[in-house]
């Protein structure tokens, strides 16, 4: 029920020093949400409203300072120590194309399939270069949800970056 702008997208209002932004996960989350609620009841407002965020994360998919696509996040934030604006998420990611692929298959457009395919590129590509993978001592593979050395490993972000890995996945067969 929080504010958004005149195109219907959602805005995260943190207050204090951030104020009121767009936010990749909860404009992924909010589409989602409303992906969701088209499928349940049919109400093509609900889907309406979820391409409207995936057109925002189509428009807002960046090359970072090391050319790979990710949805940035325009703000501060304080985790370990401040993350500059411009920090990206496998959190992010994941949300994002989870988001895309459905309403790909829902829609067929093309826009929402290509911006999903740039967007995994990045979990296939370790944090030191520029994606959101790392690979520990074990040989295991992360995806992070803040890009920190060490890496920590948090769960809720990497799980979710997986929902993205196994939507793609289930769109792609890739």
């Amino acid at each position: 029920a929080g504010p958004r702008d005149n195109e219907g997208v959602i805005l995260f209002d943190y207050y204090a020093d951030i104020g009121r932004q767009y936010n990749p996960v909860a404009i992924g989350q909010y589409g989602l949400g409303h992906y969701n609620l088209y499928k349940k009841t049919g109400e093509k407002d609900h889907l309406r409203i979820a391409r409207a965020q995936g057109d925002w994360l189509v428009k807002n998919l960046k090359k970072n300072t090391q050319g790979i696509p990710v949805w940035q996040h325009d703000f501060k934030w304080h985790y370990k120590k401040v993350l500059a604006p411009g920090w990206y998420s496998a959190l992010s990611q994941g949300i994002g194309i989870s988001l895309l692929v459905r309403l790909y298959k829902e829609t067929k457009e093309g826009s929402y399939l290509k911006a999903a395919r740039d967007a995994f590129y990045a979990m296939t590509v370790d944090m030191e270069k520029g994606g959101v993978q790392h690979i520990d001592s074990e040989g295991n593979i992360w995806l992070e949800e803040y890009m920190v050395t060490p890496p920590t490993h948090i769960l809720n972000g990497f799980l979710w970056a997986l929902w993205g890995v196994w939507d793609y996945y289930l769109t792609t067969g890739d």
